[in-house]
């Protein structure tokens, strides 16, 4: 992909597939087996790998590994000793901060990774150029030039941000229907009278009896509610 396109427009990161290059060490990031964490390796040794999908989520953006017949892997921190940054099957938000002009090539746009809204980013384990230099989390007080990142955007994906940022609900999670337990509070439901009905009622709608019926794991409750039209 052209470094020349932009990854950021009106301060939204471009959905895709990247690489993330270290500024400091230029080696890019992957991931280790043992122990599961992330980690920078040199290009000649990436094999293939060290592409990472980066989509919005919320306020923030979703980091996943792609490796083919592998199951999802998204970028976490790991609390405890050094903070280490590894992956697992759910997806975290983390807020990427762009940085203009990190110090080497002026026009190029680098960033910083942070966890949630705290003030701690990535960092590369002292700035190492050596294969598999872990990463942890570290303040970023001093702006350290190892905490710098650039983006090599290799595949962009076309999805719609707005979309992303608020995930539709797992299947069979469908809104549920509104019920107040007060009884003095319900709602009342206007429903026209059929033309064939032979009411003496001078009322211009008909009582509904709706029913929610709700399943636990030893019995079923049915609750009733009856709607009346309103002026009765």
């Amino acid at each position: 992909m052209n470094d020349a396109v932009p990854i950021f427009k009106a301060g939204k990161l471009r959905p895709g597939i990247y690489k993330i290059q270290n500024i400091v060490s230029q080696t890019y990031v992957d991931m280790r087996e043992s122990p599961k964490e992330l980690c920078c390796r040199p290009a000649t040794l990436l094999e293939g790998k060290g592409l990472w999908e980066i989509l919005p989520l919320g306020h923030g953006y979703t980091i996943r590994r792609l490796e083919p017949g592998k199951p999802d892997q998204f970028c976490i921190m790991l609390h405890g000793p050094g903070n280490r940054i590894s992956v697992a099957p759910f997806s975290v938000a983390w807020r990427i901060e762009l940085v203009r002009d990190g110090g080497h090539h002026p026009g190029d746009e680098y960033v910083r990774f942070f966890w949630g809204t705290t003030n701690n980013t990535w960092d590369l384990h002292g700035g190492g150029e050596g294969d598999r230099t872990p990463l942890h989390l570290h303040n970023n007080g001093d702006s350290n030039a190892c905490r710098i990142w650039k983006l090599i955007l290799e595949k962009p994906n076309d999805v719609d941000p707005a979309q992303q940022a608020n995930p539709v609900p797992p299947l069979g999670m469908g809104p549920l229907p509104a019920y107040d337990e007060n009884p003095g509070n319900r709602r009342r439901a206007r429903t026209p009278h059929n033309a064939e009905t032979n009411d003496d009622d001078d009322d211009d709608f008909e009582t509904t009896v709706l029913e929610t019926t709700v399943t636990t794991t030893k019995k079923t409750v049915t609750r009733r509610r009856r709607h009346r039209a309103e002026g009765e």
